[in-house]
């Protein structure tokens, strides 16, 4: 049976965690009108992950492994093998909730205009930081770049699969393993929105992350990482004449220099995001 909705994984050395995830796909309740299929992308592991995958036998679940590294890299060599009408997105530290699959399916349905979606993304052990979720309970339209960071993370987001093929998926310079060490979802949903799609943020498609990070050094590591995503995106669209880029950049800016105690990491490390995607169009020249 073709799948209508294809659900796409890139891991890389978490082999400990994919029966968790696995466990999450098995409790999946889904209506036969909309059969799924679950890829799986071992980025370059070394801990046993490919094995883990093949192992699984209880799921309709494809194994690939691109050795190339990656998330964006490894996400794109999934979307040459999905199947269904609309390709989901979860991560590997992820639990999908029984209805996640459903509420997609059902979304895209009745919205035929539909290009993209964000769900909501709670704790799955509340002994976690809060950070990398996204818990609102209202649906709304995501029209702009702040937008997009509110409400849209690659823990838990769909597209029809035309609209990836016509933007050519993901910008592999971008996310883990690339020059933006993040941010390669929040650049897909925005050229989305770029490219005339409708996004929105649908409450019902719900997964739990499970993150793991508990003390301030972690809270310090992810912010820094994603200040230096958000530095390569303002930077990508910023030279691009992309005017709602511009604007929000100036705003955080703006609302940094209110906030001395953090205003210098946040330019830090924003500047240093920036640098690494100036280096990208500059190729060779800028190692001399």
């Amino acid at each position: 049976m073709t799948p209508h909705v294809s659900v796409v994984v890139a891991t890389r050395d978490r082999a400990g965690k994919l029966p968790q995830l696995f466990d999450g796909f098995r409790a999946l309740r889904t209506d036969s009108r909309y059969p799924w299929e679950l890829i799986v992308v071992d980025n370059g592991s070394v801990d046993g992950t490919s094995a883990a995958v093949a192992a699984v036998r209880d799921l309709p679940i494809v194994g690939l492994v691109e050795p190339r590294a990656g998330k964006g890299v490894a996400l794109n060599t999934a979307l040459g093998r999905c199947r269904g009408a609309v390709v989901a997105f979860t991560d590997d530290d992820c639990v999908v909730d029984p209805d996640w699959v459903q509420a997609i399916a059902t979304a895209f349905e009745r919205d035929p205009g539909l290009a993209a979606l964000g769900g909501r993304v709670e704790l799955y052990d509340p002994g976690d930081l809060p950070t990398a979720i996204r818990t609102s309970m209202v649906p709304h339209d995501v029209r702009s770049p702040e937008d997009v960071y509110d409400s849209v993370i690659g823990a838990n987001m769909a597209f029809r699969r035309d609209i990836l093929e016509r933007l050519g998926g993901f910008d592999t310079r971008m996310g883990p393993g690339g020059s933006g060490p993040s941010d390669e979802d929040t650049d897909l949903v925005y050229r989305t929105i770029r490219a005339g799609g409708h996004v929105r943020y649908v409450p019902e498609a719900l997964v739990r992350h499970a993150h793991g990070r508990r003390t301030p050094g972690d809270a310090h590591a992810l912010a820094r990482r994603y200040l230096r995503g958000r530095g390569a995106f303002y930077c990508k669209f910023m030279l691009a004449g992309d005017w709602p880029v511009i604007r929000m950049a100036a705003r955080e800016l703006l609302r940094s220099a209110g906030q001395p105690a953090t205003c210098l990491f946040r330019v830090r490390h924003l500047a240093a995001g920036a640098w690494r995607w100036m280096r990208v169009l500059l190729g060779p020249a800028s190692a001399t």
